[in-house]
């Protein structure tokens, strides 16, 4: 759903910047045909890692891969190079994982409500320092596997009130209406879908 969300064109770049283990990534490339050009980063090497074998495995050689830190970049590219020149920006947050609680039930002891706060702000500086990849008139998706409107719908409204530049696009152009709630963004619940729950929003940058 997110990478559809995406809506991935032959001939982009494509920043992803929480990538491991490389699905989204991976499926991405997929639906422009392996014809555009992706750099997926993460901050924990084993991850980087195994996420440079999937992309091997799959001879996507259009993906760029490697270790670095979003919060505080290290690299030419991303410190100078690619700044305000990416047509779309992936965050696919850490979340608190309440979406997932079939897959791993653990998950409701090993949380707190003070988790959850220390979590926004985490999403926000992430969306924050997101932003600055993004091209006029590119899109900057948000992605989390919660259900938690303080991680999802309330995390984009406190971006959005900081960033007049940016706007929601509605996700019904991308994604089965049943799975867009009435703010234009992608819910997912698995009481109604059948899924995990998930949640998704596409921010247009204007010109």
């Amino acid at each position: 759903m997110v990478s559809h969300l995406v809506a991935p064109k032959e001939g982009e770049l494509i920043l992803d910047v929480c990538a491991a283990p490389g699905g989204k990534s991976s499926h991405i490339s997929e639906l422009a045909k392996n014809k555009c050009k992706i750099i997926a980063i993460d901050k924990y090497l084993s991850r980087v890692e195994t996420m440079k074998k999937t992309f091997e495995r799959l001879e996507m050689s259009n993906v760029l891969a490697f270790h670095e830190d979003l919060a505080n970049p290290r690299t030419d590219l991303m410190k100078t190079k690619i700044v305000g020149k990416v047509d779309k920006v992936l965050v696919d947050a850490p979340c608190s994982g309440l979406g997932v609680l079939s897959k791993k039930p653990d998950i409701k002891w090993k949380r707190e409500p003070k988790d959850i706060y220390e979590l926004q702000t985490l999403q926000l500086e992430l969306l924050e320092k997101a932003s600055e990849y993004v091209k006029p008139n590119g899109v900057l998706i948000y992605s989390t596997c919660t259900i938690e409107n303080d991680e999802n719908i309330d995390v984009v409204r406190k971006f959005l009130e900081l960033h007049s530049d940016y706007f929601i696009d509605d996700a019904k152009k991308y994604l089965p209406a049943d799975v867009v709630g009435t703010s234009g963004c992608m819910e997912l619940y698995p009481h109604i879908h059948n899924t995990d729950g998930a949640f998704g929003t596409r921010l247009i940058r204007k010109a």
